[in-house]
């Protein structure tokens, strides 16, 4: 096992942040060990909680990393479904006031096990009692313990097991040294700490959108594939039959968890136990109002490009919408708002597990894509599609053009470096970033273009290509094909028209992470550059071919001015990976014999 973990970086500030909330729950333990004398002062607090303060330690015990960071990331996934589930939370406190609060505390016992076996017999009530004990709150602990120590993985840069490890020690602290008095102010400090953040959080998801809650979903549905359909049930919960189990495990589940119930043994009378659950509803129904906000906020600021960041359960939605409403990654206002959502939920990528030998090992990660700062706005409208001819925004092929776009994707094959990718090859940049058209895909969608007059080149961040378009002359005799094709160009206006033909063979598969399409030779590609703003070009291009498209299809992107530089591109995936690429292909078929 290793203690260092091997892509964990050591964010300074964020775990900065995080040891001085430590320190304080540790002198908060240190105050209550020199208080705590007896069993009642143990196990009860003395019985002498408020019952605001009890209401506030109770959301803290039920405010856990799994309902903080799940229901954001289920809204994040599932929209309404997720919010139905959050509603559920928040009313599953009616049977605990309604039917246990006030009875528990007049019991005058430590445990549940207590006041069952009061009236009935002792041993088998006990033994059932510790058993579903011991069950729940495994449960509970074992995904406590998962994500505080992602997080400490996340920020100090640890292997996995180790940050669990130091996460369990700190746990078995709280509770020993500090009892039941230590557990209740860490408690609050813990509820005030995330309805703090996330009403900053929140407020912060508002503003974006003017405090127009109506906005926020509008925008949150056109960044979903669902559209529409996740600002209503249906999404998660597919069946009336699934709703109602649902709803029935959350509403009644609340009331079996021994470490709820077990907080109304502190209070001084039924009275405080009944205000402390009064309170603690109203802190969880601010809570869902908040979590509801954050869970659509991400959808709309972070988008469909985020998915795979915020993990399989979406639990990383909420941190990474406060990291990037902070600043985005490596700003100091992101590095603290990291931090502050330090009760993380889902465990990343566990780099302390090594591939095995007889699986893909996987190509880029989250760390090396750019999905983009902001939404694809044109003429004052989001676009979830860059094609917007035809209007399902799909690319209208013929039989026969889908079947030269199979063919072409099958000739990728193994058998030669030839047959690979020509961005494996270094040739020209992934999918269609090089044009035409220009499409951003991974990373590096910069361009830079540069008039001159009788030529314009555009420059192509991604593997260095340079582009060059002839103004105002004839396109090349057909049987001249060059990487990109042949590009002339003249002005309509103050629109900069590019017609383009004689498109290389080798490029009539457009295969990129982001987009994948195909352009056969004989098609002809026109693009116009119109400035639309200070900082902004619209760029705007039509694909012709009648054999390979039912119609000429037609896409629009934003083209953003940046202030940034475009750096050299040394593209060396073909040098140093084709050998071993190759290799290893020729060893599978060796196996195969």
């Amino acid at each position: 096992m290793r203690l260092l973990a091997a892509t964990g970086d050591f964010n300074a500030l964020a775990v900065g942040v995080f040891a001085c909330v430590l320190a304080v729950t540790l002198v908060i333990t240190r105050w209550a060990a020199k208080r705590t004398h007896s069993a009642t002062e143990f196990y009860a607090a003395g019985r002498g909680v408020s019952g605001r303060a009890n209401g506030i330690a109770t959301a803290g015990d039920y405010l856990s990393a799994s309902t903080f960071l799940g229901y954001a990331g289920l809204m994040y996934l599932y929209g309404f479904d997720g919010w139905v589930i959050g509603l559920g939370a928040c009313l599953s406190f009616l049977p605990v006031l309604y039917l246990l609060a006030e009875r528990m505390r007049n019991a005058g016992k430590f445990t549940v096990a207590d006041v069952l076996a009061f009236r009935l017999k002792a041993r088998p009530v006990r033994v059932a009692t510790a058993i579903n004990t011991l069950l729940i709150s495994g449960i509970y602990l074992v995904a406590q313990l998962v994500g505080a120590g992602a997080v400490i993985e996340a920020l100090a840069g640890i292997s996995f097991p180790v940050a669990v490890l130091i996460c369990g020690v700190f746990m078995v602290v709280y509770v020993v040294f500090g009892g039941m008095l230590a557990t209740t102010w860490v408690q609050i400090i813990k509820a005030v700490m995330l309805m703090v953040a996330g009403t900053v959080v929140a407020i912060a998801v508002l503003a974006k959108f003017n405090f127009n809650p109506s906005q926020l979903l509008d925008t949150a549905a056109e960044n979903h594939p669902d559209g529409n359909a996740i600002l209503g049930p249906g999404t998660y919960l597919t069946s009336p039959i699934l709703v109602i189990s649902t709803g029935l495990t959350i509403f009644i589940g609340t009331a079996g968890l021994p470490h709820i119930l077990t907080r109304f043994f502190t209070v001084p009378d039924s009275n405080a136990a009944r205000k402390s659950v009064l309170y603690t509803i109203g802190i969880i129904a601010s809570f869902t109002a908040i979590v509801t906000i954050i869970g659509f906020g991400a959808r709309a600021l972070l988008g469909q490009g985020a998915t795979e960041a915020v993990g399989k359960g979406g639990n990383l939605a909420a941190p990474l919408l406060a990291q990037f409403l902070g600043g985005g990654d490596g700003s100091v206002g992101g590095d603290i708002a990291l931090a502050l959502f330090s009760a993380a939920d889902a465990k990343p990528t566990d780099p302390s597990v090594q591939s095995k030998a007889s699986s893909d090992p996987g190509g880029y990660n989250a760390f090396w894509l750019d999905p983009g700062t902001r939404l694809a706005t044109v003429k004052g409208e989001h676009r979830t599609s860059f094609i917007v001819e035809p209007t399902n925004g799909k690319v209208p092929y013929t039989p026969d053009g889908l079947k030269a776009f199979q063919a072409a994707r099958a000739g990728m094959n193994f058998d030669g470096p030839e047959r690979r990718a020509l961005g494996e090859r270094c040739l020209l940049g992934f999918g269609s970033t090089s044009g035409p058209p220009m499409l951003p895909d991974v990373y590096n969608n910069n361009y830079q273009i540069v008039q001159s007059p009788d030529s314009v080149m555009i420059l192509v961040e991604m593997v260095h290509d340079a582009r060059v378009v002839r103004m105002n002359g004839k396109h090349l005799p057909s049987q001249i094909t060059p990487w990109m094709g042949d590009s002339v160009g003249h002005w309509e206006g103050d629109t900069l028209v590019i017609e383009t033909t004689n498109l290389n063979p080798g490029q009539k598969a457009h295969y990129g992470i982001k987009q994948r399409f195909y352009l056969p030779p004989t098609g002809k590609v026109t693009e116009r550059f119109t400035r639309v703003g200070e900082k902004e070009i619209l760029y705007q291009f039509t694909v012709e071919d009648s054999a390979a498209y039912t119609q000429s299809w037609r896409g629009e992107v934003p083209l953003r001015r940046t202030d940034d530089h475009i750096y050299e591109y040394a593209c060396h995936e073909g040098n140093y990976a084709l050998p071993g690429i190759l290799a290893g292909a020729r060893e599978q078929e060796n196996k195969a014999k």
